[in-house]
């Protein structure tokens, strides 16, 4: 599966990070809703661009402040390519127990 996302904006007490849902093929019964973070590079590489900083969105808090993801990303891995100016990829697995 793949979806198109605008970069997420930082907001107080959260590192970036994307909300996603999955739902089954039987209809659109929701199987889960979770949530993985941007890793820090990736973040401070896109704190640090132009756009962002014309918007005035915040740099990105250390992991270790943030109030969902303290205990590091390493349980929910994300896997992100590219950069800046010619946009990113993420990929990740998402593991639905039934």
């Amino acid at each position: 599966m793949s979806f198109l996302t605008v970069y997420p904006v930082r907001y107080g007490g959260r590192i970036m990070h994307i909300h996603f849902q999955v739902c089954l093929d039987d209809g659109g019964t929701l199987a889960t809703t979770a949530q993985r973070a941007v890793p820090r590079t990736v973040a401070q590489a896109v704190s640090a661009s132009p756009l962002s900083v014309a918007h005035r969105q915040n740099p990105t808090i250390d992991f270790s402040q943030g109030n969902v993801f303290a205990d590091g990303i390493e349980q929910r891995p994300i896997t992100i390519a590219g950069d800046v100016a010619g946009g990113h990829d993420a990929t990740w697995r998402v593991a639905i127990a039934g």
